[in-house]
């Protein structure tokens, strides 16, 4: 069973619980590796804004705005 999974942009993307070691490589060099853990964590809110000094913001027809995201999570701790 996998537990992620990276897409062509590197982005990893959490398939099921557990624990990987994601390491690159290119043209026979080796990268660092890092440990990713894949909890059962819910979302519990979200909150977005606007990329700017000012949570209000202006654009002209056609333009686009950056935003921020934030997402917060409770991690569920299974007793056994």
């Amino acid at each position: 069973m996998d537990i992620a999974q990276i897409d062509d942009k590197g982005i990893l993307t959490g398939l099921n619980t557990g624990s990987v070691e994601v390491k690159a490589s290119y043209e026979g060099i080796e990268s660092n590796s890092i440990n990713a853990r894949i909890t059962d964590a819910i979302l519990t809110s979200m909150k977005i804004s606007v990329k700017s000094l000012s949570p209000d913001a202006s654009i002209y027809s056609g333009g686009q705005l950056p935003l921020l995201q934030k997402a917060f999570t409770v991690m569920v701790l299974r007793r056994y």
